[in-house]
């Protein structure tokens, strides 16, 4: 028993007189920043996710508002999430492309719904599916649609970083 902790102990003085341990070379994970954002031509609606849509987006889309409805921030590769009613799942590499590192990724977000009173069934419905390739820190619309009644939509954008 004192061989043993003697030998932990030599061990433990060994590793720190080492110093500090380098960091992994090269990105090990992804940060992906995912929001839902409705869009509206409604005077008075929020405004506060202005600043996150893509102005390309705004010209296509022409709304006069725009407002957060949700956000998830994962880390992780391949990851999964919840936002309200609908559920997501990324899985995603880093690929180099010539000294550039880029996000090739997978996206799937499906709505869930109950389908009778007591919540026994569920009907989940493909809101979004997606395959692109992403520069690191790069914001992509991953979807638009307009909602049922008029004046507004409802986008999805995507934020991948690469981390250490």
């Amino acid at each position: 028993m004192k061989k043993a902790i003697l030998l932990l102990l030599f061990a433990a003085l060994t590793l720190s007189a080492m110093g500090p341990v380098a960091p992994a070379e090269g990105p090990t994970g992804i940060q992906f920043v995912v929001r839902l954002i409705e869009a509206s031509s409604d005077p008075g609606a929020p405004n506060d996710a202005a600043d996150v849509v893509p102005a390309s987006l705004k010209s296509v889309l022409r709304h006069d508002a725009y407002s957060q409805i949700g956000v998830v921030i994962l880390r992780g590769r391949n990851t999964e999430f919840t936002l309200g009613t609908l559920v997501g799942e990324i899985d995603a590499k880093i690929i180099d492309r010539g000294g550039d590192k880029v996000i090739e990724f997978d996206l799937e977000i499906v709505a869930n719904r109950k389908t009778n009173h007591d919540g026994e069934e569920w009907d989940r419905t493909t809101v979004i599916e997606s395959s692109d390739i992403a520069k690191d820190g790069e914001t992509v619309v991953l979807g638009a649609s307009s909602i049922k009644g008029g004046g507004k939509a409802m986008i999805v954008l995507m934020t991948p970083t690469i981390i250490k």
